[in-house]
């Protein structure tokens, strides 16, 4: 629930935190670009986790959303 916060809406909007195990964030992004991206600012997200809840968050983890999840997403875009 704390994702949308740490990341913003922008970002939030097109992203999902799926996992919490292990004091680490999984997040679905939709293709490797913004793996990329995002992963590159995982820093500060464990930043603003630790700010947010505190020391709970040692690693975000960026995967690529699964094709099928992202094909239901444009259908859904689409009415």
């Amino acid at each position: 629930m704390a994702w949308p916060v740490v990341c913003g809406k922008d970002v939030a909007s097109r992203t999902k935190a799926v996992l919490f195990a292990d004091a680490v964030v999984t997040v679905e992004v939709p293709d490797a670009t913004w793996r990329k991206q995002l992963t590159s600012l995982a820093s500060r997200y464990i930043s603003a986790y630790e700010a947010l809840l505190g020391h709970v968050i040692k690693e975000v983890r960026f995967k690529v959303q699964p094709a099928a999840a992202r094909t239901e997403e444009v259908k859904r875009s689409e009415f």
